[in-house]
């Protein structure tokens, strides 16, 4: 019903009606509330199926969507050509370094390409280069950025690294964590929240129990501020915050 809905719908339709009978938990709809205005600029890295970026999207922001799944990128394509929409849909793959990689698909989940092969299910998809955010924004003469959102399955830490926070700082930004994945790549989640720490970010994770299969509904936990509060299997999403105004305001909203 939902794949039809989404066929059949305009998106707008579609999305408002997703959002009014969401039972489950899901953080892009809470920043979405909360950066409540028009007309910003989101960066969405790994984009998967465009779920992420388009409520922004129809709100009016400028949306700056990467994706290499060649999958992913032309289901997203179509369904933009489809609702004459427009978003700046970019097939690369992010890190910190511009080098050629192997970029891995997955038979089992969408949602899980990647540049790092950690499940049985992901297999060799094609050779890519790399591209380093710092890079494109100075390619795109881009002067601001509202939301960052960043899910590329290990390489998220590769990604922000690859920003030049000296430049300007998002003001919201969200970066995914799974100790499960990202010790094959050699750091740690509390690595990674101390590394937005000590670009001035203020930080709230929303933890979400393990996960028992890729590709099936995942269970939440709980947001905290407490980096502690995160068991060595948990994964879940970083929600750092620019200003400490807006971390408050957050936090009193959610009552973390």
């Amino acid at each position: 019903m939902k794949n039809f809905l989404k066929r059949t719908l305009h998106p707008k339709y579609f999305f408002y009606l997703r959002e009014r009978f969401r039972k489950r938990f899901d953080e892009i709809p809470i920043i979405n509330e909360f950066l409540d205005f028009n007309k910003g600029v989101m960066f969405d890295v790994g984009s998967c199926n465009g779920s992420s970026f388009m409520p922004f999207l129809l709100k009016g922001w400028d949306i700056y969507a990467f994706e290499p799944d060649k999958g992913n990128n032309k289901r997203i394509s179509d369904y933009l050509n489809k609702w004459k929409l427009k978003a700046n849909l970019i097939e690369k793959a992010v890190s910190d370094v511009e080098e050629t990689k192997t970029f891995y698909t997955s038979t089992s989940s969408a949602g899980i390409p990647s540049l790092l092969k950690f499940n049985e299910n992901q297999v060799v998809s094609h050779e890519l280069s790399t591209i380093m955010l710092k890079n494109f924004v100075k390619a795109e003469n881009l002067k601001q950025i509202d939301f960052l959102k960043i899910d590329i399955e290990g390489y998220d830490l590769m990604a922000l690294k690859g920003f030049d926070f000296s430049d300007f700082m998002p003001r919201i930004l969200m970066c995914e964590f799974e100790d499960k994945k990202t010790k094959l790549l050699g750091y740690s989640t509390k690595e990674m929240a101390q590394f937005l720490k000590d670009k001035g970010y203020f930080l709230v994770y929303s933890i979400w129990f393990p996960i028992k299969e890729y590709g099936i509904q995942h269970d939440w936990k709980k947001m905290s501020t407490d980096i502690n509060e995160i068991n060595s299997k948990d994964w879940g999403n970083i929600i750092g915050f620019a200003n400490e105004k807006d971390f408050n305001n957050f936090r009193q909203k959610h009552k973390i």
